[in-house]
């Protein structure tokens, strides 16, 4: 009797393992950390059928878990039975002791086993990690900011003041009291005069004038 009650419980149950067991766990579990927010992602698995939606859900265990509540695991609700392939966890890991988590994908009857990440995650450690990846990158951007906001300050201020700031007066003496053409025209006209006052003499005159000067 107790063997056929087996036997039973085998038949009725076998198909549920071995579909459950068609459906792999999430792979590439990773916390990408931006703007002191948390965010567990991880690769999507595959239909096993078409037009089934393949659901994830994650749960966290922090230190209490580990060390006084059995190893127990805590769901996320925002994160269960979710379709995207990335959950928040900033609430969830508030407290600065390390962190594990995993997620598991379901559809239907059928569930895959948990995928664990790899290694305890810390928000303060995973923070200062960050925080000296790109710190070069702060330093390079940095100088340039030194080197180049003092320059584009000074030509901010140069293209206000010739566009805001009105036109300075110029002295009397610059200033031009008729048209162009005008003081060419006079000027050519003096020219003439001058012409005109300038005699020319004979060079026998020059040299009388010259020893007459020489003799007074």
């Amino acid at each position: 009797m107790a063997i056929c009650f087996l036997l039973m419980f085998c038949f009725i149950w076998m198909p549920f393992f071995a579909s459950a067991a068609l459906l792999t766990p999430p792979q590439n579990i990773t916390i990408l950390s931006t703007n002191m927010k948390h965010f567990l992602i991880w690769s999507p698995v595959a239909e096993i059928a078409p037009g089934e939606v393949v659901k994830y859900s994650v749960e966290f265990q922090g230190e209490y878990e580990r060390d006084y509540a059995n190893d127990s695991w805590i769901p996320i609700a925002e994160c269960t039975d979710v379709s995207v392939t990335q959950c928040d966890i900033t609430e969830d890991i508030s407290a600065t002791v390390p962190y594990n988590l995993r997620v598991r994908a379901s559809t239907g009857t059928q569930a895959s086993l948990w995928a664990t990440l790899s290694g305890f995650f810390n928000r303060v450690t995973n923070a200062k990690v960050i925080l000296l990846t790109f710190a070069p990158l702060f330093l390079v951007i940095f100088c340039v900011a030194v080197l180049v906001l003092p320059f584009l300050a000074w030509k901010t201020c140069r293209i206000c003041q010739y566009s805001f700031c009105p036109d300075e007066v110029l002295p009397d003496t610059l200033k031009l009291t008729a048209s162009p053409a005008k003081i060419l025209k006079e000027k050519g006209e003096e020219m003439e005069k001058y012409d005109e006052s300038v005699q020319v003499l004979p060079s026998e005159d020059i040299l009388l004038h010259f020893w007459i000067h020489e003799t007074l």
